[in-house]
């Protein structure tokens, strides 16, 4: 083949043609480097190719159709999808690339393709590419040049193509897929006639991703993603974290790039349903957000035409009906595609009632930066937040002893406020040719806060409530309970400041036929934390078995602490062979160091600040471990088989120094072996079995082994045990998936040498003394089954759980009896069931929880069961496109709590109003009613091994606020 050009020619209008001569030529001779592969650096080009032509009644022959939509899905790799446009001509020609693992040694790269053009018919169709010699490709490619050239211009160019050989494989092979002509039929659109000729399908499965076509779920005009996602079967979005069948989707993506990954909220929030046609679910190794797991779930925005650019700015301002309250807020943002940029930012001022809190202030101002620089990217995400909060609670712990049943009641009010400063910038980049990959990371974070409290507490040798759970006894009944009574002032300020550096490098290595695809990476990271607390403690505390004993004091304490880490690690990894699986074996090391200073010093504020040296001590605590692991992967056609385990020498030293001269230190060193394994089964493309399990196991909490006998509260005196042994943990999991709608997990986990405190009371003290001591005998199992099914306007979820954990545990006995163990048996049954019912004008959910526990031991005759239950329903009608209206119903319920109130059965009813208003409906005035019947309590129970817990706290969530907000919102091709 001979092409000569002439200096007249470099002026003429076909001379950008030269590039693309010049990159063809260069890929031939890049592809002949690689004769015996199919890929360069994992991945598969090929070429798909065609024509668009239109046809009418009008038109005695077809006709080429300009800017037509040629949408193409790689059937072996769902993440791999374009549009390609046609020219003036009709014609489209686009490259693609998907990952060699997703193509099978005898397979070949399968494309769907959808043909879309307005007022014509739609096409769509598979195609099977055609694996051909380089040669014939190139003559291909240059024939066309030449038809576009002209005969006569070819020849003044001598360019002669008929030597080359159609067979050549000299310079490589490449895959090719020409669609020849692509004849569209006209189907005119008038306002008189519409016609159905099909229903679109709501979901489907193709491959390993899950595909919800928006259009088929009507919503009125304005909704957003958030309002589409409690519609689409098996999602569910509940405090900010989106799950698909129960497992957790890491990000949200537009068009298979990253979009504002650091805060899925984002494109919930704002990313509005007309402009989506399809929302996927699909898994994907590809990492946007340092996963740890080879393959997680990520959600995908797919739009009706090509989006380039997104831009949103909302504020926001509100007021309610509680006095001194106000709601402030603004959101932008910008994303560009091709990694061209993301910026958003935020401003959050909030004084508004809680549920929790009876005053809670929320001032936030953050946002984001994300931008692609050549092949570096750079992420900047700075914050700062202020808290300012006033609140109250009530807690009942009831201890089990063998000849009665401990009672503690305490109640707090307090308020706080903090100040927090965060930011963090990440680089990240590839050089030579995409081998080395690299990555720098920096967080810095401020921290500074203030709190004041009163405490007032009280034990007690029965229940201290009438009638389980009715008013407190009074006088003489509560008298010859009465243990003792604390009340407690503190003030307490604290600053810290932490930095972390993080980097690691990444080498690709050539390879050969056995040892395929080997790389090298390096890791690094550096923490380093400062923190400086004082406090200031007032207590006062009556014995009331002894009418004369009385212990209080006046502190004030300062307690500065260094801390730092360091970890350093190397892994070289490499895939085995290159058949249809894939072996993939890693060795690893790692080297971690953690190293943590503490000082505290007490002052006497009764005495004139004196230093209390019986009490301030110094501390030092440092680790060192040698971590030396092995792992292999095996990925098969039906059979995955994870395979981990490591070795690691750890020596762990801690020395205590107290004020008056009492110390105490020690070093321990142990070898600590780690292995996890996990087997999954595909019987088929919705059926497979899993199974996992893990051991590991830890030096016990060095601190407790030599510590001294504390003595700066009698009441809780801590002793320490050097003879504590290693805790081990063993866990074995079973999961199935069962088609598209059943599911179930089931795991046992036991403990050995497990660290549990042995406890006596001083019954004439009324003190405990507590001592770290190794049980065995701990073990658990619990069982889930979960059911998702959708029909044609509704969903169902069921959720089925069952928990049965045997604990045993040194009881809390009197100072003169025998401390014994005891065995506690605990079950737990929740029931979550969710029913969604949903048109064009209205969605309705219904849902509840209903949680059954209860404990039955060797050292209690009977003990009382907890019953809670929540039956819940949300509602939206839409009323045209502007007015919706909004009703939540909530009724909560409990029985077999002992506090007073307890099991009292709450109502809690919100409702809100919203009107679009303005331009575009960008408007938006809302109007929200919380807890019109004034019943929440706030009430929270659970059962342990001795005893059990309660909670009660008192907020003030009854108000009506009144917001207005306006949305500047564009999506630009």
């Amino acid at each position: 083949m001979i092409i000569s050009l002439d200096d007249s020619y470099m002026h003429s209008p076909h001379f950008h043609i030269l590039p693309a001569l010049w990159l063809l030529l260069m890929s031939c001779q890049m592809v002949s480097a690689q004769t015996d592969r199919r890929v360069l650096d994992e991945q598969t080009s090929f070429h798909v190719s065609g024509r668009v032509f239109g046809i009418d009644d009008e038109a005695s022959k077809p006709y080429p159709l300009p800017n037509a939509h040629v949408r193409l899905v790689c059937l072996n790799d769902t993440d791999v999808a374009t549009v390609a446009v046609t020219k003036g001509n009709g014609e489209f020609m686009q490259e693609m690339e998907v990952t060699s693992r997703r193509v099978k040694k005898d397979d070949v790269p399968r494309v769907r393709m959808m043909v879309t053009y307005v007022g014509y018919d739609t096409l769509q169709m598979d195609l099977k590419t055609e694996y051909l010699p380089m040669g014939r490709l190139f003559k291909k490619m240059m024939a066309d040049m030449i038809r576009e050239l002209g005969d006569e211009k070819a020849r003044e160019l001598n360019i002669d193509i008929s030597k080359i050989d159609d067979n050549d494989e000299s310079i490589g092979k490449a895959w090719q897929v020409d669609v020849d002509s692509i004849v569209l039929r006209c189907r005119p659109m008038t306002t008189e006639e519409v016609q159905i000729v099909g229903e679109l399908t709501r979901m489907y499965v193709s491959g390993d991703t899950t595909v919800f076509n928006v259009d088929a779920f009507e919503m009125p005009r304005g909704t957003v993603l958030l309002n589409l996602v409690r519609r689409l079967p098996g999602l569910k979005y509940e405090n900010g974290l989106l799950t698909y069948r129960d497992s957790v989707i890491s990000e949200i993506r537009l068009n298979g790039e990253s979009f504002f990954a650091h805060d899925m909220r984002i494109a919930l929030e704002n990313i509005e349903n007309a402009d989506l046609k399809q929302f996927r679910v699909y898994k994907t190794r590809d990492d946007t957000l340092n996963v740890k797991e080879p393959e997680h779930l990520v959600a995908d925005m797919v739009t009706k035409t090509p989006v380039n650019r997104v831009e949103v700015a909302k504020p926001e301002v509100g007021t309610s009906t509680v006095r001194n309250t106000y709601h402030l807020a603004a959101e932008g943002l910008q994303w560009k595609s091709g990694g061209k940029g993301e910026w958003n930012a935020s401003v959050r001022l909030d004084d508004l009632p809680s549920i929790h809190s009876k005053k809670y202030g929320w001032n936030e101002v953050g946002g984001s930066y994300n931008r692609r620089f050549g092949k570096t990217s750079v992420r900047f995400r700075p914050n700062y937040r202020y808290i300012d909060s006033r609140s109250t609670e009530e807690t009942l712990n009831s201890y089990t002893m063998p000849d009665y049943e401990q009672y503690d009641l305490s109640s707090r009010g307090g308020k706080s406020y903090s100040n927090d400063i965060s930011q963090n910038i990440s680089l990240n980049g590839n050089l030579k040719n995409n081998s080395v990959s690299w990555n720098f990371s920096s967080d810095y974070g401020y921290y500074d806060s203030r709190s004041h409290s009163h405490d007032e507490s009280a034990s007690y040798s029965g229940n201290p409530f009438a009638d389980g759970g009715g008013t407190m006894l009074t006088g003489a009944a509560l008298d010859s309970i009465s243990l003792n009574r604390s009340s407690r002032d503190s003030q307490n300020k604290m600053h810290q400041q932490t930095l972390n550096l993080g980097g690691s490098v990444s080498y690709r290595f050539k390879g050969n036929s056995t040892f395929m695809y080997p790389s090298l990476q390096l890791r690094v990271n550096i923490k380093d934390s400062h923190s400086y607390t004082t406090s200031t403690m007032r207590q006062h505390t009556d014995y009331l078995q002894y009418t004369d004993s009385v212990w209080s004091y006046h502190r004030r304490s300062i307690m500065p602490t260094e801390s730092e880490h360091l970890d350093v690690s190397a892994s070289y990894e490499f895939s085995l062979g290159k058949n249809r699986m894939n072996h993939t074996l890693s060795f690893g090391y790692r080297f971690g160091h953690d190293n943590e200073d503490g000082d505290v010093v007490y002052y006497d504020l009764q005495h004139d600040l004196q230093q209390l040296d019986s009490l301030s001590n110094s501390s030092h605590n440092q680790t060192d471990e040698h971590n030396m692991s092995i792992d292999y992967r095996f990925y098969g056609k039906k059979l995955l088989l994870y395979l981990d385990a490591s070795l690691a020498p750890t020596r762990s030293t801690y020395s205590f120094n107290r004020r008056d001269g009492i110390s105490a230190d020690t070093t321990l060193h142990a070898i600590l072996p780690h292995a996890q394994l996990q087997l999954t089964y595909k019987l088929s493309e919705h059926y497979n079995v899993s199974t996992s399990y893990s051991f590991n196991t830890h030096l016990p909490p060095i601190s407790e082994v030599v510590r001294p006998v504390s003595n700066d509260d009698p009441l809780h005196i801590q002793q320490s045990n050097p003879d504590l042994k290693k805790p081990v943990f063993h866990r074995i999991n079973l999961s199935f998936t069962l088609g598209n709608y059943w599911s179930m997990n089931s795991q046992y986990a036991f403990n050995r040498n497990s660290v549990n405190n042995r406890t006596t009371y001083d019954t004439k003290t009324g003190a405990t003394i507590s001592r770290p001591e190794n049980i065995n005998g701990n073990w658990s199992l619990s069982t889930g089954v979960r059911y998702h099914t959708g029909f044609r306007h509704a969903n169902l979820s069921i959720n089925a759980l069952h928990g049965y954990s045997h604990n045993v545990n040194y009881l809390q006995t009197s100072h003169d009896a025998t401390s014994g163990k005891g065995v506690a048996n605990i079950h737990n049954i929740t029931l979550i069931p969710q029913f969604v019912l949903y048109t064009k004008h209205y969605d309705l959910t219904l849902d509840a929880n209903y949680n059954y526990e209860w404990s039955r031991n060797d050292y209690l005759q009977s003990t009382d069961d907890l019953h809670s239950y929540n039956l819940g329903g949300k509602f939206n009608y839409w009323l045209g496109d502007r007015f919706t209206l909004s009703s939540d119903l909530d009724i909560a319920g409990r029985a077999g709590n002992k506090m007073y109130g307890g099991n009292k059965t709450d109502i809690i009813w919100n409702m809100g109003v919203e009107l679009k208003v303005l331009r575009n409906y960008r408007g938006l005035i809302k109007l929200q009613w919380q807890d019109i019947l004034r019943e929440r309590r706030n009430y929270s129970s659970s059962i342990t091994s001795t005893g059990r817990y309660e909670r009660r706290t008192s907020g003030n969530p009854h108000y009506v606020l009144l917001t207005f907000q306006y949305k500047f919102y564009k999506m630009k091709e």
